[in-house]
């Protein structure tokens, strides 16, 4: 390969963390939030001012946007947590509901794309297993690239998808003080694993 791979994910909620309401970030999410994410990626209206030409996505794997929103809503609605008493407790509004990835290439690269997004879409298919709801192709940005979305079943923790949050709860009290280095080592390790298992062959 020409240029690095990229891939990234992210949990979202249903409301939008405090912090979180006011853009922080380059990409186009207004919101960012379940509805904000999916927005975006239906190509909404006042969700694509960063696109000249805009696309509908073309569904690579799964259910449809729709049917993606109803199934995060649906697990909002379904999930739990359960406290040291082991009573459990309705999801608040902003506990992750849903994880959203993606995968991207360098326009460079694009020679490769057609294979190299097949191998990306079968490793998100074993690491994410049923939790894998969705994958789409932009197809109206410069540089190829995929998102993929992942739900949690009533009982799951979605956080449990994401490597480094993950890590980060199984910490003990004494050892959240070297939270930082062991969310980036965990990370570090997702980075990898998906360079081996994909990019490398490339």
């Amino acid at each position: 390969m020409k240029s690095a791979q990229f891939i990234h994910i992210e949990t979202y909620s249903k409301k939008s963390a405090k912090k979180a309401d006011k853009k922080n970030h380059s990409s186009d999410v207004r919101q960012t939030n379940v509805k904000g994410v999916l927005s975006e990626a239906r190509r909404d209206d006042g969700f694509t001012s960063h696109i000249d030409v805009v696309e509908a996505p073309t569904t690579l794997y799964g259910c449809s946007i729709d049917e993606l929103e109803a199934l995060a809503d649906e697990y909002h609605a379904n999930g739990y947590t359960v406290d040291k008493n082991g009573v459990q407790k309705k999801l608040r509004s902003d506990a992750s509901i849903l994880l959203a990835g993606v995968i991207s290439l360098n326009k460079s690269d694009s020679d490769i794309w057609e294979e190299y997004k097949k191998d990306a879409v079968e490793y998100l298919k074993k690491k994410y297993g049923k939790n894998l709801k969705f994958v789409i192709e932009h197809t109206d940005e410069t540089n190829p690239h995929i998102h993929f979305y992942v739900v949690a079943s009533p009982g799951e923790n979605l956080n449990d998808f994401h490597d480094g949050k993950l890590a980060v709860s199984k910490l003990s009290k004494e050892e959240k003080k070297d939270q930082k280095t062991v969310y980036t080592k965990a990370m570090t390790m997702f980075q990898d694993d998906f360079y081996f298992k994909v990019s490398k062959k490339y």
